[in-house]
């Protein structure tokens, strides 16, 4: 009877450990399938960041450097705001990028945006990037009076922009 007991018990043992040992490797995998999927959110986040810097980076650039050259008043003028307004898409997506971090959520800022005003300040800003690579640019807005919508105007910048970007980046001729 003892050596039944201790037999008993052993099995006991044996079996705790196994339930012990195939608990812990569940929880491992769900674990490192948890931690993988964070590393690719996080690769995504990289990612987006390092594309929605380059484009105002790349709109401070360009006028900078048409700014450096010989300019009528006009169009100083008119470079002049194509850094100001991407410098304000930095600090926004800097503010982003901040508030990503600090799990906050991030702002989106609905407001009444002139549709001609908002077009030609891209046009401004990504125009000598698209003719700089030898393609052509055409912009044509339909109407003569203003034309208003509720949008956000740095979003919807972002989100045109990329596409402009890529569309002069993986177009060859």
């Amino acid at each position: 009877p003892l050596a039944e007991k201790g037999l008993d018990v052993l099995a006991t043992l044996v079996g705790i450990f196994a339930l012990l040992v195939v608990t812990v490797s569940y929880l491992g995998q769900r674990i490192l399938k948890a931690e993988r999927q964070r590393f690719d959110r996080l690769e995504l986040l990289i990612s987006s960041i390092g594309h929605d810097l380059r484009s105002p980076l790349q709109a401070i650039q360009n006028a900078g450097s048409l700014l450096s050259g010989a300019l009528a008043a006009d169009d100083r003028a008119k470079y002049s705001k194509v850094v100001l307004s991407s410098t304000v898409a930095l600090a926004r997506l800097t503010d982003d990028i901040l508030a990503v971090v600090r799990e906050e959520q991030v702002a989106i800022q609905i407001a009444p945006t002139d549709v001609r005003l908002w077009a030609e300040g891209f046009e401004a800003a990504y125009r000598h990037k698209v003719e700089s690579k030898g393609l052509s640019w055409t912009m044509a807005l339909r109407g003569t009076a203003d034309q208003w919508v509720a949008t956000d105007g740095e979003r919807l910048r972002q989100c045109v922009g990329t596409l402009v970007a890529n569309s002069v980046r993986y177009t060859d001729h």
